[in-house]
């Protein structure tokens, strides 16, 4: 897959892993940092590859929060990018490398355009 987003690094963060690590991919984090998440999101969808959406991204702005009394000492920047421009696509234990390539093709052609 990586052969396909890594020329797109002026428009997406890939993740990282730290050198001794080994991480289990199960989804693969992907944040834009130019382009329409929700459009590529429902584009790669109507392909059949499955997404999601990161997690909360910025816990403060969720509607669950409303009424709480909390401090945020720093402004959420990154927080609010992840919120905003990121999203995961699926690649379990059961993609093969074939799959992995034909999401990274799709990935590719969504955000490069």
């Amino acid at each position: 897959m990586s052969n396909y987003l890594d020329s797109l690094q002026d428009r997406i963060i890939l993740p990282e892993s730290l050198p001794d690590a080994n991480p289990n991919w199960f989804g693969f984090p992907i944040t834009l940092k130019k382009g329409n998440r929700n459009q590529i999101v429902k584009n790669l969808e109507a392909k059949g590859i499955q997404t999601r959406l990161v997690f909360a991204g910025n816990i403060v702005r969720q509607k669950m929060m409303e009424g709480y009394k909390y401090i945020v000492p720093n402004p959420l920047i990154q927080s609010d990018i992840v919120m905003d421009n990121a999203f995961i696509v699926g690649i379990g234990p059961t993609v093969t490398e074939a799959d992995a390539n034909r999401i990274g093709r799709c990935v590719y052609e969504e955000v490069a355009c």
